[in-house]
This record gives C-alpha cells, structure tokens and sequence, in this order.
C-alpha cells in the first residue's frame, strides 16, 4: 500500500532518491552508495532546516548501463525502529563510474509526496479518504518541537532492487547525535571553591561535549584573579578582567592557543565523552600562560567551538560559531592564606615569627615571599610598617622598632603583592616578658654593687642613673658616660668613673634601669613600662679592734675593721680630744687593707695610761671622703 505522505522539512528522513528500471535485474555492486554526514557535533532542528551541505549522498553506476532502483532508509535508536521509507523507482544513467550526489538542500528533498513507503506506529482507516499512517517519531517532534537529543541514532541508507525492496544491492550508514545543547561540555577539575595548595594539584579538568566520533572542537582556557577589593565576583573577573594584574586567555588571538591535553589538536571526538586536562606546570612551560599570582581567589571557564575542515566552512564550523560554547563559571584559591602563626613566649625583645608555609609564595614560582605587620594589642592593623621575608620565618631585628617589656602584641601575615588586597592570615597575639626583680636591693656589703635585672633576653641596652637616697644628687649616670648596659648572665658591676666618685658604705641610693633601643635612645612608652627602680643601702664600716673602751691597749696596737669590699682606700684618725675630730692628732691614709700597723716611733707616739678616741673613713677613687 502506498502511503501519500507529507514530511517536515525538519527531517533528517529526506534522504529519498528516486529512480526507475528500464533494464535488467540488479546485482550486488551495481550501483553503491556513500553516505557522508557533515563533521559536526551540533545535529540539531534548526542546523538540519538551514545548514547547506550538512548531509549528502553520493550514489554511483559501476556499469555500462543505465540502472533502475530504489532508496530505502531507516533510523534507528539503538535497535528500536523509528522511521523507514522507500522511495519511488528512479534512474541513473550508464557508467562505468557515473555519479550524483544529492545533499539535504537539493530540491528533490523539498517535495513532501514522494514515497511509495512509510513505516507506521499504527494505520487510521479513513472511510472514502486515504488512509493516515501515525509514525509515534514523527508525533513526538511535533509535539516537542525538536528532534529528542540522544548519541545512539544510526541512520542506514539502502539501494535495492526496484521490483524487490529486501534485495540490498548496497548500504551505508552513520551514527549521529542529535543535541537539544551542550551540556555534556562540562568543567571538572578545579571544584568550586577548592584550595589549591600544591603546584602538581592543579590541573584543569573538563568534559567533552561527546560528539559523534570524528568531530573536531579546539577548547579555550580562562583564568582571572578575583579582585575582592573592588567589589569583583567570579563573573566580573571573566567577563571584565583586570588584565593588568593577572589575565590568561588562550583564544584571545586568532588561532586560538593550542592547550597541553595529551591529545592532537584540534581534539578529535571519541566514542563518547572524555575527561581532558591541562596540568598547571606544562601551561606554563608549553603556553603564554604565567605564573599563577599567589594567595588569590580565581574564576574559570572553557570554552570551545568546531572545526570543519571541508567546505564551505574551511576551518570554521556550526557548533561554538560565531560564539563559542561556554561551560559555567567556577573558582578556585591559589596557595590561599598563611596559617599557623605559631606562639611567641615573649622570651626575648627579638623573637622569630614562623607559620605554615604556603608552596606559592616562594620566588620560584613567581611569589613575593610574606608580609608580616606587628601592632601593639591595643592598635588597630593597618597594613603600614609591615616586614617582607621570603621564607616562613621572620626573626625580629634590633634595628626594627623595639618591643616593650611587658608590653602585648598582635601579629598577622599574609601573601606578598604589589597589590594591597590579598587576605591577612588570622591574628595571634604574644606579651613580652615584664622585667622584675631589678638588684642590688636592700642591704649589700660592696661599694661596687652587680645590678642586674630578670627580663626577655635581647634588650638592645640600658641606662643605669644612681642618686643618693637622701640628697637626690646623682651619683652615677651612663648616659652621660656614653655607657649603654647590657646585662650579661652575671649583671653588670659598677665601677666609678670620671667625673663620678663611687659610691660609699653606710649610704643609701635609688637607680633607675631605663631600657634603650638599638640607637641607644629611650623607648618612647610610659615611664611605667620602661622605667624600673629600686633602693640599696651600702654597710657601714665597723670597728673591730681594739673594742671600745678596751683598756691595756699596747702603744703599737694592730687596728682592725671591716667595711664594705672594693672600697679603695680608708682614713684612719686617732686623737685624744673626742672633740678634734676635725683636725686630728693622727692622720694615715690606708689603700688595700682594713688594718693599721700603729707605730712605736711615729710623730706621735701614744703613750700609756692615756684614752685615745680612733674612726675609720672610706674613701672612693678620687681620695674624697664620705
């Protein structure tokens, strides 16, 4: 039964030939048939309505005589039979080697009422009207309006005898994909958000569109910094880059730039959709592509389009032209944040700073190293008089601004860029050890006194002031001595020096213990925190022997006492008037010794039976007495 049937021009299905016998029966050979699809993936209603040269069939005559016969078609979805058609008995004329070929635009395809067959889902008997054949295939894209997407279309062509439709004389066919969109194109590797922390973890990862075998797609890589400070999002820095700062496009430029992927390029469709990658280290060894800039967010995209190789489109294509198919948006994190910031004990003024490090920062992947900003607890951050280092360690200098005894701090750190706006690290807080203890304290028994302090190691110096307890006067100033201390295990001990006396027993003296920067300049805090005094009395010297009122004393008596040690010298005076201290009979300086030998021939001699009133005096360096 023939069918009179009209077909949509959406359909692919018009690939009927015409053709009648006039001669003999055909044989196998013949007459041969070659079906060639246009290398593309983008198979759809539209391209199918309105590409040229999209399909074609080219049938030739292997004999010497003009030949009869029919085309039979089927498509297919794996196996089930979707729609199938012969047409009417056409003729080609005499060969050897004859050929035609008949494309989806020639006009022979335009007729709607040209089949002798089509398959039906089920016939409607129509009384007094042809008969109306219901293909379901036919149904569903008028329904739908688009020819439903799917990899697993085989399209066969038949020439066969005209009088005998089940005698193949030749076939051919193709696999076909018909695509409603692209979304088997599709990134992979980096996941959104992801923290790249390690140069061989990135590579750029992506899916296929998974067209038919053979299609040719070229694919364009983006990557843009996410510029925070100014507002941008992951869109803003594909579609408005700041190309000034970090920018790369391999299809900026005509032809687009050939991406490391392990594949010739153009990549040439498999079976199906394939996983593909471009690792970090070989952009950058086999691309324009530069060094990643360390410590920022980043967005990217693929894109991709076609390649035809045959005319009309030498190199252009369907698919990704004249804008190429783009997959969504993704972003990931490049080395990210400095983490942890590991605990100053406030041991020292100078201590080293260290964290975690972050594989970018270094100089041999294009790193600036850290940033490391110091502020007083109190103070807020403000990214000024920060610290670059290029390792994970920065040691505290003594010409970098001194940190206070006792005083807290804060740190934190981040990447280094010429921009100021890459994240700082958390911050960790540390105090310096307070000094304390400051000696000599209380009662000693030495005119040269160790003064020492418990604190932080690594003071630069201090400034030592003495005053006499009772007359405020100052006794000793290092500052005035260009003497700037720097407390050993052992202290430092006093020594008198010019224009500075020394210091006598049976006296009391206030210091203040000033701490100095490395320039020697005192720290500009609160005299509270860096200012610490204390008090010390000096023994007094003791007369030993004779005792007092001691009585049988012999005429050259052995005096003995006992003072303060270091003291230089002592004046020994006797007289026998207790009131003529002050122009005594007798008058001896003593160096080195806390005894005096009295002499039997003196100038003054003593004499028995007679009282005699005796003292001792220290002396300090320049023979000047308390």
């Amino acid at each position: 039964m023939k069918y009179k049937k009209k077909i949509l021009r959406y359909l692919f299905l018009i690939w009927i030939l015409i053709g009648s016998i006039f001669c003999q029966d055909l044989e196998v050979g013949d007459i041969t048939i070659d079906l060639q699809l246009l290398n593309t993936g983008w198979f759809t209603l539209d391209s199918w309505n309105t590409i040229g040269n999209l399909w074609h069939v080219d049938v030739t005559n292997n004999t010497d005589e003009e030949q009869s016969y029919r085309f039979h078609f089927e498509l297919r979805d794996s196996n089930e039979l979707l729609l199938a058609g012969t047409t009417p008995i056409e003729t080609l004329q005499p060969g050897p080697g004859y050929k035609i070929t008949i494309s989806n635009q020639d006009e022979t395809f335009k007729n709607k009422d040209y089949l002798d067959y089509w398959f039906c889902n089920e016939t409607e008997i129509v009384p007094n009207a042809p008969d109306i054949c219901i293909n379901d295939f036919e149904e569903s894209i008028k329904m739908l309006g688009y020819i439903p997407s799917g990899s697993d279309y085989t399209l066969r062509v038949q020439i066969v005898r005209p009088d005998d439709t089940n005698y193949v004389i030749s076939q051919d066919q193709e696999i076909m994909e018909f695509a409603l969109g692209d979304s088997g194109f599709m990134l992979l590797n980096p996941d959104d958000n992801d923290l790249v922390s390690d140069e061989g973890e990135l590579y750029f990862q992506w899916d296929t569109p998974g067209f038919r075998p053979g299609v040719l797609i070229e694919f364009k890589l983006i990557v843009s910094p996410i510029v925070t400070s100014e507002g941008q999002t992951a869109v803003d820095a594909i579609d408005s880059p700041y190309e000034e700062l970090y920018y790369y496009n391999s299809g900026a430029n005509e032809p687009w730039e050939p991406l490391p992927m392990g594949f010739e390029w153009p990549y040439e469709e498999q079976e199906a959709s394939a996983s593909l990658n471009s690792p970090y280290f070989q952009l950058i060894a086999q691309s324009s592509m530069d060094h990643l800039v360390c410590g920022y967010d980043y967005a990217w995209r693929m894109e991709a389009r076609e390649i035809i190789e045959e005319d009309p489109f030498n190199g252009t294509g369907i698919w990704g032209w004249p804008d190429p198919a783009q997959t969504t948006i993704r972003q990931f994190t490049w080395g990210g944040i400095p983490d942890g910031l590991q605990p100053i004990d406030g041991s020292s003024v100078l201590p080293k700073f260290s964290w975690d490090v972050v594989f970018c920062a270094g100089d041999a992947l294009g790193g600036d190293g850290y940033e490391i900003e110091i502020k007083k607890s109190e103070n807020n951050f403000d990214g000024q008089n920060t610290f670059t280092e290029q390792t994970t360690e920065y040691q505290y200098d003594s010409g970098d601004p001194a940190l206070i005894p006792g005083q807290t701090y804060k740190f934190r750190v981040r990447i280094k860029s010429d921009r100021d706006d890459l994240p700082w690290s958390n911050e960790e807080q540390f105090t310096i050890k307070e000094l304390s203890y400051p000696e000599p304290a209380g009662q000693i028994s030495t005119v040269k006194p160790t003064f020492n302090i418990v604190g932080p190691s690594d003071v630069a110096s201090y400034r030592i002031i003495i005053k006499n307890a009772h007359t405020s006067e100052i006794v000793y100033d290092g500052d005035a001595l260009g003497q700037q201390v720097s407390f050993g295990i052992d202290g430092w001990t006093f020594e008198p020096e010019d224009p500075y006396n020394g210091l006598f027993p049976n006296s009391g003296y206030l210091f203040d213990i000033i701490l100095l920067d490395a320039e020697g300049e005192k720290l500009d805090v609160d005299p509270s925190k860096n200012i610490y005094w204390s008090g010390f009395v000096i023994s007094q010297v003791m007369l030993e022997e004779p005792s007092d009122n001691e009585i049988n004393v012999p005429i050259n008596q052995l005096f003995k006492w006992d003072g303060p040690t270091s003291v230089p010298g002592y004046r020994f005076e006797l007289t026998d008037d207790p009131n003529d201290f002050i122009d005594p009979q007798v008058q001896v300086d003593v160096e080195g010794s806390t005894a005096y030998q009295y002499p039997i021939d003196g100038d003054y001699p003593l004499k028995y039976n007679t009282t005699y009133y005796w003292r001792v005096l220290p002396l300090d360096n320049a023979g000047n007495i308390c």
